[in-house]
Protein backbone atom coordinates (compact mmCIF):
# COMPACT_ATOMS: atom_id res chain seq x y z
CA UNK A 1 0.00 0.00 0.00
CA UNK A 2 1.41 3.75 -0.98
CA UNK A 3 2.03 5.90 2.03
CA UNK A 4 0.93 9.69 2.32
CA UNK A 5 4.15 11.86 2.44
CA UNK A 6 4.38 14.94 4.40
CA UNK A 7 6.97 17.23 2.45
CA UNK A 8 9.12 19.25 5.41
CA UNK A 9 10.83 22.05 2.96
CA UNK A 10 14.05 22.45 4.37
CA UNK A 11 13.17 25.75 5.28
CA UNK A 12 10.80 24.88 7.90
CA UNK A 13 13.60 24.96 10.70
CA UNK A 14 11.87 22.15 13.41
CA UNK A 15 15.08 20.95 14.50
CA UNK A 16 14.98 17.32 15.15
CA UNK A 17 13.00 17.32 18.20
CA UNK A 18 10.21 18.92 16.40
CA UNK A 19 10.72 16.28 13.76
CA UNK A 20 10.60 12.97 15.89
CA UNK A 21 7.26 14.60 17.87
CA UNK A 22 5.87 15.19 14.00
CA UNK A 23 6.85 11.36 13.66
CA UNK A 24 4.97 10.11 16.36
CA UNK A 25 1.49 12.30 15.50
CA UNK A 26 2.12 11.01 12.23
CA UNK A 27 3.37 7.15 12.32
CA UNK A 28 1.22 6.38 9.02
CA UNK A 29 3.06 8.93 7.02
CA UNK A 30 6.46 8.94 5.32
CA UNK A 31 8.22 12.18 6.44
CA UNK A 32 10.26 13.56 4.09
CA UNK A 33 12.41 16.57 4.99
CA UNK A 34 13.77 18.37 1.67
CA UNK A 35 14.03 21.31 -0.64
CA UNK A 36 15.37 19.44 -3.19
CA UNK A 37 12.87 19.95 -6.38
CA UNK A 38 14.06 16.34 -7.52
CA UNK A 39 13.59 14.88 -4.61
CA UNK A 40 9.92 16.53 -4.40
CA UNK A 41 9.05 15.22 -7.34
CA UNK A 42 10.02 11.85 -7.03
CA UNK A 43 7.21 11.70 -3.96
CA UNK A 44 4.84 14.31 -5.59
CA UNK A 45 1.83 12.17 -6.22
CA UNK A 46 2.16 11.14 -2.60
CA UNK A 47 2.25 14.83 -1.30
CA UNK A 48 -0.77 15.21 1.36
CA UNK A 49 0.75 17.38 3.74
CA UNK A 50 2.88 20.01 3.17
CA UNK A 51 4.78 22.23 5.51
CA UNK A 52 6.44 24.98 3.08
CA UNK A 53 9.14 27.44 2.86
CA UNK A 54 10.90 28.58 -0.83
CA UNK A 55 9.12 25.75 -2.51
CA UNK A 56 5.41 26.62 -1.75
CA UNK A 57 4.24 27.17 -5.24
CA UNK A 58 5.56 24.00 -6.34
CA UNK A 59 3.62 22.02 -3.58
CA UNK A 60 0.93 23.87 -3.50
CA UNK A 61 0.71 22.30 -7.33
CA UNK A 62 1.17 18.78 -6.06
CA UNK A 63 -2.39 16.70 -6.99
CA UNK A 64 -3.23 15.40 -4.20
CA UNK A 65 -2.18 18.21 -1.30
CA UNK A 66 -4.84 18.97 1.25
CA UNK A 67 -2.81 21.15 3.62
CA UNK A 68 0.01 23.39 3.60
CA UNK A 69 1.21 25.00 7.18
CA UNK A 70 3.35 28.49 6.09
CA UNK A 71 6.17 28.16 8.81
CA UNK A 72 5.11 31.97 8.34
CA UNK A 73 2.56 34.55 8.74
CA UNK A 74 2.89 35.97 4.74
CA UNK A 75 1.19 34.62 2.15
CA UNK A 76 2.54 36.74 -0.66
CA UNK A 77 2.86 34.13 -2.92
CA UNK A 78 -0.46 33.89 -3.98
CA UNK A 79 -0.25 37.11 -5.73
CA UNK A 80 2.77 35.49 -7.77
CA UNK A 81 0.71 32.18 -8.19
CA UNK A 82 -3.30 33.58 -8.35
CA UNK A 83 -4.05 29.76 -10.05
CA UNK A 84 -3.08 28.50 -6.25
CA UNK A 85 -6.48 30.36 -5.05
CA UNK A 86 -8.94 27.75 -6.11
CA UNK A 87 -6.96 25.34 -5.50
CA UNK A 88 -9.18 22.70 -3.05
CA UNK A 89 -6.13 22.65 -0.38
CA UNK A 90 -5.95 24.34 2.56
CA UNK A 91 -3.93 26.88 3.92
CA UNK A 92 -2.70 27.65 7.47
CA UNK A 93 -0.16 30.00 8.52
CA UNK A 94 2.11 31.04 12.19
CA UNK A 95 -0.11 34.19 12.46
CA UNK A 96 0.49 35.87 16.24
CA UNK A 97 3.65 34.32 16.99
CA UNK A 98 5.40 37.32 15.46
CA UNK A 99 3.54 40.08 17.55
CA UNK A 100 5.69 39.84 20.54
CA UNK A 101 9.43 40.47 18.44
CA UNK A 102 7.62 43.00 16.35
CA UNK A 103 6.18 44.89 18.42
CA UNK A 104 9.59 45.20 20.21
CA UNK A 105 11.28 46.12 16.95
CA UNK A 106 8.95 48.65 16.34
CA UNK A 107 9.80 50.50 19.66
CA UNK A 108 13.68 50.07 19.21
CA UNK A 109 13.11 51.94 15.40
CA UNK A 110 11.29 54.79 17.19
CA UNK A 111 13.25 55.13 20.18
CA UNK A 112 16.47 54.93 17.96
CA UNK A 113 14.91 58.29 16.36
CA UNK A 114 13.49 59.67 19.17
CA UNK A 115 16.22 59.48 21.63
CA UNK A 116 18.83 60.38 18.68
CA UNK A 117 21.17 57.06 19.19
CA UNK A 118 22.43 57.40 16.31
CA UNK A 119 24.59 60.80 17.43
CA UNK A 120 25.27 58.13 20.36
CA UNK A 121 27.00 55.37 18.24
CA UNK A 122 28.53 58.06 16.50
CA UNK A 123 30.27 59.66 18.94
CA UNK A 124 30.90 56.12 20.86
CA UNK A 125 32.80 54.80 18.03
CA UNK A 126 35.21 57.96 17.66
CA UNK A 127 35.62 58.07 21.73
CA UNK A 128 33.67 61.25 21.86
CA UNK A 129 31.64 62.71 24.75
CA UNK A 130 29.04 64.99 23.83
CA UNK A 131 25.86 65.74 24.63
CA UNK A 132 22.63 66.43 21.66
CA UNK A 133 20.63 69.60 22.12
CA UNK A 134 17.80 68.36 24.19
CA UNK A 135 15.67 70.46 21.52
CA UNK A 136 16.59 67.06 19.12
CA UNK A 137 15.14 64.93 21.90
CA UNK A 138 11.47 63.63 22.03
CA UNK A 139 9.05 62.13 24.18
CA UNK A 140 6.41 59.71 23.15
CA UNK A 141 3.99 60.99 25.83
CA UNK A 142 1.01 62.30 24.49
CA UNK A 143 1.72 61.52 21.10
CA UNK A 144 -0.22 60.21 18.44
CA UNK A 145 0.14 56.83 16.73
CA UNK A 146 -1.56 55.28 13.56
CA UNK A 147 -1.03 51.61 13.21
CA UNK A 148 -2.32 49.76 9.96
CA UNK A 149 -2.91 46.27 10.30
CA UNK A 150 -4.99 45.56 13.60
CA UNK A 151 -3.72 41.54 13.51
CA UNK A 152 -1.72 40.08 16.51
CA UNK A 153 1.27 42.55 15.26
CA UNK A 154 -0.87 45.74 15.23
CA UNK A 155 -2.62 45.05 18.24
CA UNK A 156 0.46 44.26 20.48
CA UNK A 157 2.06 47.29 18.99
CA UNK A 158 -0.42 49.14 20.13
CA UNK A 159 -0.53 48.27 23.96
CA UNK A 160 3.00 49.27 24.24
CA UNK A 161 2.43 52.45 22.56
CA UNK A 162 -0.57 52.94 25.08
CA UNK A 163 2.25 51.81 27.83
CA UNK A 164 4.09 54.93 26.45
CA UNK A 165 1.15 57.29 27.21
CA UNK A 166 -0.07 57.30 23.39
CA UNK A 167 -2.53 58.12 21.52
CA UNK A 168 -3.54 55.16 19.43
CA UNK A 169 -5.57 55.49 16.21
CA UNK A 170 -5.88 52.19 14.26
CA UNK A 171 -7.64 51.70 10.98
CA UNK A 172 -9.58 48.13 9.61
CA UNK A 173 -11.22 46.89 6.38
CA UNK A 174 -14.84 46.95 8.32
CA UNK A 175 -15.31 48.77 11.28
CA UNK A 176 -17.13 46.69 14.01
CA UNK A 177 -15.88 46.79 17.24
CA UNK A 178 -13.77 48.05 19.38
CA UNK A 179 -10.38 46.62 19.50
CA UNK A 180 -8.38 46.57 22.71
CA UNK A 181 -5.69 49.28 23.10
CA UNK A 182 -6.91 51.34 20.13
CA UNK A 183 -8.38 54.64 21.00
CA UNK A 184 -9.96 55.44 17.90
CA UNK A 185 -10.83 53.08 15.42
CA UNK A 186 -11.60 54.24 11.90
CA UNK A 187 -12.64 52.69 8.01
CA UNK A 188 -9.48 52.28 5.54
CA UNK A 189 -11.44 55.42 3.72
CA UNK A 190 -10.33 57.39 6.63
CA UNK A 191 -6.74 56.73 5.97
CA UNK A 192 -5.31 59.91 4.63
CA UNK A 193 -7.00 62.26 7.31
CA UNK A 194 -5.72 59.57 10.41
CA UNK A 195 -2.03 60.32 8.82
CA UNK A 196 -2.59 64.17 8.73
CA UNK A 197 -2.77 63.27 12.56
CA UNK A 198 0.01 60.96 13.39
CA UNK A 199 3.12 61.69 14.58
CA UNK A 200 4.15 58.17 14.12
CA UNK A 201 2.60 55.74 11.48
CA UNK A 202 3.01 52.48 11.95
CA UNK A 203 2.66 49.70 8.57
CA UNK A 204 1.68 46.20 9.91
CA UNK A 205 -0.08 45.82 6.61
CA UNK A 206 -0.38 42.29 4.34
CA UNK A 207 0.43 42.16 1.23
CA UNK A 208 -2.34 41.78 -1.55
CA UNK A 209 -3.97 43.62 -4.61
CA UNK A 210 -5.54 45.87 -2.16
CA UNK A 211 -2.62 46.97 -0.44
CA UNK A 212 -0.40 46.90 -3.37
CA UNK A 213 1.70 50.89 -3.17
CA UNK A 214 -1.21 51.65 -0.65
CA UNK A 215 1.60 54.30 0.56
CA UNK A 216 1.90 55.83 -2.58
CA UNK A 217 3.21 59.54 -2.89
CA UNK A 218 -0.44 61.08 -1.98
CA UNK A 219 -0.20 59.51 1.29
CA UNK A 220 3.04 60.59 2.01
CA UNK A 221 2.09 63.75 1.37
CA UNK A 222 -1.04 63.74 3.67
CA UNK A 223 1.52 62.68 6.54
CA UNK A 224 1.71 65.07 8.95
CA UNK A 225 5.04 67.38 8.64
CA UNK A 226 7.87 65.86 10.90
CA UNK A 227 6.27 61.82 10.93
CA UNK A 228 8.38 59.34 11.23
CA UNK A 229 7.49 55.85 9.47
CA UNK A 230 7.78 52.70 10.51
CA UNK A 231 7.45 49.30 8.11
CA UNK A 232 7.06 45.95 9.59
CA UNK A 233 3.57 44.70 7.53
CA UNK A 234 5.07 44.06 3.78
CA UNK A 235 7.13 46.16 1.56
CA UNK A 236 5.26 45.94 -1.82
CA UNK A 237 2.67 47.85 -0.07
CA UNK A 238 4.79 51.06 -0.09
CA UNK A 239 5.99 52.84 -3.34
CA UNK A 240 9.79 52.96 -2.48
CA UNK A 241 10.30 55.92 -4.78
CA UNK A 242 7.60 58.22 -2.93
CA UNK A 243 9.12 56.69 0.36
CA UNK A 244 12.62 58.23 -0.26
CA UNK A 245 11.44 61.59 -2.33
CA UNK A 246 9.41 62.35 1.48
CA UNK A 247 12.62 61.62 3.29
CA UNK A 248 14.58 63.69 0.81
CA UNK A 249 12.39 66.58 1.70
CA UNK A 250 12.23 65.98 5.65
CA UNK A 251 8.31 65.69 5.01
CA UNK A 252 8.98 62.70 6.93
CA UNK A 253 11.68 63.18 9.89
CA UNK A 254 12.59 59.31 9.50
CA UNK A 255 12.17 55.88 9.24
CA UNK A 256 12.78 52.52 10.36
CA UNK A 257 12.12 49.68 7.29
CA UNK A 258 12.80 45.93 7.92
CA UNK A 259 10.90 45.22 5.01
CA UNK A 260 11.29 46.48 1.09
CA UNK A 261 9.49 46.38 -2.45
CA UNK A 262 12.41 44.03 -3.51
CA UNK A 263 14.54 41.81 -1.29
CA UNK A 264 17.31 41.90 -0.57
CA UNK A 265 17.59 45.66 -0.83
CA UNK A 266 19.96 46.77 -3.44
CA UNK A 267 23.31 47.76 -2.33
CA UNK A 268 22.49 50.91 -4.89
CA UNK A 269 19.31 52.21 -2.86
CA UNK A 270 19.92 55.67 -1.47
CA UNK A 271 17.83 54.18 1.81
CA UNK A 272 21.50 52.39 3.03
CA UNK A 273 22.96 56.10 3.03
CA UNK A 274 20.16 58.44 4.38
CA UNK A 275 20.75 59.51 7.71
CA UNK A 276 16.93 59.71 8.66
CA UNK A 277 16.27 56.34 8.20
CA UNK A 278 17.34 52.84 9.91
CA UNK A 279 17.75 49.56 7.81
CA UNK A 280 17.20 46.56 9.04
CA UNK A 281 16.78 43.33 6.71
CA UNK A 282 13.63 41.42 7.56
CA UNK A 283 14.55 40.19 11.04
CA UNK A 284 12.05 41.60 13.26
CA UNK A 285 10.43 38.83 13.80
CA UNK A 286 13.37 36.63 15.07
CA UNK A 287 13.51 35.26 18.03
CA UNK A 288 14.87 32.26 19.77
CA UNK A 289 11.15 31.78 20.89
CA UNK A 290 9.55 31.42 16.96
CA UNK A 291 10.33 27.59 16.41
CA UNK A 292 8.90 26.32 19.75
CA UNK A 293 5.88 28.63 18.93
CA UNK A 294 5.69 28.01 14.91
CA UNK A 295 5.74 24.27 16.18
CA UNK A 296 3.17 24.22 18.41
CA UNK A 297 0.93 25.50 15.83
CA UNK A 298 1.78 22.90 13.68
CA UNK A 299 1.21 20.19 15.84
CA UNK A 300 -1.77 21.04 16.90
CA UNK A 301 -3.11 21.50 13.71
CA UNK A 302 -1.82 17.84 12.75
CA UNK A 303 -3.76 16.85 15.56
CA UNK A 304 -6.75 18.85 14.25
CA UNK A 305 -6.43 17.46 10.68
CA UNK A 306 -6.16 13.86 11.50
CA UNK A 307 -9.39 14.02 14.31
CA UNK A 308 -11.24 15.93 11.09
CA UNK A 309 -11.86 19.25 13.18
CA UNK A 310 -10.86 22.66 11.97
CA UNK A 311 -7.59 23.69 11.83
CA UNK A 312 -6.39 26.58 13.59
CA UNK A 313 -4.94 29.99 11.68
CA UNK A 314 -6.75 29.37 8.24
CA UNK A 315 -5.84 31.87 5.35
CA UNK A 316 -8.60 32.97 3.12
CA UNK A 317 -6.69 32.37 0.14
CA UNK A 318 -9.10 34.68 -1.54
CA UNK A 319 -8.22 37.53 0.59
CA UNK A 320 -4.60 36.66 1.00
CA UNK A 321 -4.52 36.48 4.81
Amino acid sequence: MTRDVMLLDMFWGGGDEVLSRVAELAPDMDIIVTSNEDEIRAVYDRITIAVSGPKRVLLGRAPRLQWMQLWSAGADFLQQAPDLIDLPFLLTNTSGIHAIPIGEHVFSMILFFTRNLKWAVDYQRENTWAQPDANLLYELDGKTMLILGLGAIGQRTARLAQAFGMYVIGTKRSVTEPIEYVDELLPMDCFHEALSRADYVVNALPYTAETYHLFDASAFAACKPGSYFANVGRGKTVDEQALIAALESKHLAGAGLDVFEDEHLSSESPLWQMPNVLVTAHWAGFTPEYTRRASDIFCDNLIRFQQGRPLCKVVDKKLGY
